[in-house]
């Protein structure tokens, strides 16, 4: 039986290098930690960052059309 592996990512990523507060990494790290391994799953940093920046991107938007129209 062959493997399957992950599927393929729809859009391209590249690796971004952030370096943010340790105190503030900690408390994340905390919140995204699997309570059965001690460990966070691969990935979650990225999937939190995408998600943090699109609703952000979101928020903008949201005001600039506000402010376009008047608002």
């Amino acid at each position: 039986m062959a493997r399957t592996g992950r599927p393929p990512n729809k859009i391209q990523r590249i690796p971004w290098r952030v370096y943010i507060r340790a105190d503030l990494a900690a408390q994340v790290e905390l919140l995204l930690m699997n309570s059965a391994t001690g460990r966070v799953r691969y990935g979650t940093r990225g999937e939190l960052l995408e998600q943090l920046l699109e609703d952000w991107m979101a928020t903008i938007r949201h005001e600039l059309l506000a402010t376009e129209n008047g608002g």
